[in-house]
């Protein structure tokens, strides 16, 4: 769209004709469709925001680190078209440890979907391993019997190791990853 396009779209001199381009400006400034068509022009469009908790839990990529589900550290408001749709709700953890690497970064915030507690599909979740929350590639063991899966990092200098996911099992899935979070 050119500026002087634009321009008049902005003065209300025209409107587009094809919704389609309605549709990406919106989304481009993070306003609603009706703000745009019907709005104020004083005030300012306001995106849809899911709220995301970010709990004071640093995940470990080795052994399980600070585990502290319910303490919520601070929310933040992200587009909601920048946070891919969760079984549940969304909270956002810190990452620690090298053993994922180069997937997460120590440091790296990563958005866990809480209601993804099934490791399927294969993927890289969350799991309380009885000291702490852990971040660790899950893949079901084809070869076993039951709910035996096998967990890996992405950093070649850490072992796999099998697990059983039951009601009794000391390992627990907390949810999957859903996104990761970089700042540069």
């Amino acid at each position: 769209i050119s500026a002087d396009a634009l321009r008049k779209i902005e003065t209300r001199y025209s409107m587009p004709r094809d919704t389609e381009w309605i549709d990406r400006i919106a989304k481009a400034i993070g306003a609603e469709k009706n703000w745009l068509l019907e709005g104020n022009p004083e005030e300012p469009p306001r995106p849809h925001l899911k709220w995301v908790k970010e709990m004071n839990v640093r995940a470990g990529m080795g052994p399980g680190a600070y585990d502290n589900e319910e303490e919520v550290k601070a929310e933040w408001g992200v587009p909601s078209y920048d946070l891919p749709s969760c079984l549940g709700e969304p909270r956002l953890i810190t990452a620690i440890g090298d053993s994922m690497i180069p997937t997460i970064m120590p440091g790296q915030k990563v958005v866990i979907d809480t209601g993804h507690k099934t490791p399927t599909p294969n993927g890289i979740y969350a799991i309380f391993d009885g000291d702490g929350i852990i971040l660790k590639r899950i893949e079901r063991d084809m070869e076993a019997d039951g709910k035996v899966y096998i967990v890996s990092s992405d950093n070649p200098a850490y072992s796999k190791f099998r697990i059983e996911l039951t009601n009794s099992s000391t390992y627990q899935v907390r949810g999957r990853v859903a996104a990761m979070w970089s700042y540069t």
